[in-house]
């Protein structure tokens, strides 16, 4: 045996702009007990709901509506509500696979000038007040895709040190409204991933790491 892997190596990945793209006849998907039945027979997984929509994406939860900046006018906000998180849980529970969420790093964001912005956690918090009061449970917490093509790409810029900032926030949200000391090591009830980058370590992750840890501490931020 050279390696034995996780018993949920075995993983995928929805970008959420699959499900803004729904419509009505499709509401029901995540409840048809053929589509549960074949998922289940792949065994356990992980299935990560977000990818570069979640970064476009905008959150209405308990009654409130909650709007994004929006720099790049060449695509349309989605939206995720309570049903559309409703049914993503329901299916994970229902098949046995665990749920890593992308929460909207890119267009819920604040700052003094167009050129230095801050993620806005308002929205998240609402999200992340009806996954506690739902008794929901979500296994990782992503915060934003690829944060170096979202500077290179759609003109939000979010450098490295200004990311690390930003998941210490993210940290700070989560254990407010979940619950779980920091310091990662399995300590909480979920894990902080992230972040994903699409160019090379060296030019955004290795920076991003640098930056977090003389900040914060790394290992109490992200798992």
């Amino acid at each position: 045996v050279v390696f034995t892997t996780a018993e949920r190596f075995l993983s995928w990945t929805m970008d959420a702009g699959e499900t803004g793209h729904w419509g009505r006849e499709r509401a029901g998907f995540w409840y048809n007990a053929r589509v549960r039945s074949l998922a289940a027979l792949l065994g356990p997984s992980v299935l990560r709901y977000g990818g570069t929509s979640a970064d476009f994406t905008a959150y209405n939860f308990s009654g409130r509506f909650f709007p994004t900046s929006h720099p790049d006018p060449t695509r349309r906000t989605l939206v995720l509500n309570e049903t559309v998180l409703d049914g993503l849980v329901s299916f994970c529970a229902a098949v046995g696979w665990e749920l890593v969420f992308g929460a909207n790093l890119g267009t819920y964001r604040t700052g003094v000038t167009a050129e230095a912005t801050v993620w806005d956690p308002a929205a998240f918090r609402s999200l992340a007040r009806y996954v506690k009061r739902r008794g929901y449970d979500v296994a990782g917490w992503e915060l934003g895709n690829e944060p170096d093509l979202l500077t290179k790409d759609h003109g939000i810029p979010i450098s490295p040190a200004v990311e690390a900032q930003d998941f210490a926030t993210y940290a700070k949200v989560l254990e407010e409204e979940l619950g779980g000391g920091g310091g990662g090591g399995g300590r909480r009830p979920y894990r902080i991933i992230g972040p994903d980058s699409a160019l090379t370590a060296q030019h955004y992750f290795t920076p991003f790491l640098g930056n977090l840890t003389a900040a914060v501490g790394g290992g109490s931020v992200v798992d």
